[in-house]
């Protein structure tokens, strides 16, 4: 499968972004509106905010996929290496 690219990634990052501005609106109005028991509401919206949140923008689907050699260059690659300079 194709890597997409970055407007792909742009149209993606906005759409989030717009669901994630309805979810706010719609829960600012259910916390204004409802007198008493929108606690559960509230609950339900506030992880219906938290999930585009996480998996979108803080990468949790990349929990599950082994990381393989270092994250970023120069970072030491096992015990007894220090960044960017190797053994010592």
């Amino acid at each position: 499968m194709r890597k997409p690219d970055f407007k792909g990634k742009l149209r993606l990052g906005t759409l989030v972004f717009a669901v994630l501005v309805v979810i706010e609106v719609v829960e600012y109005f259910v916390g204004t509106m409802l007198q008493s028991g929108s606690w559960p509401f509230l609950g339900i919206l506030a992880l219906a905010g938290a999930w585009p949140i996480l998996y979108y923008f803080m990468h949790i689907r990349q929990l599950k996929t082994p990381v393989v050699g270092p994250a970023y260059p120069g970072e030491a690659k096992g015990p007894g290496e220090r960044a960017g300079r190797g053994k010592e």
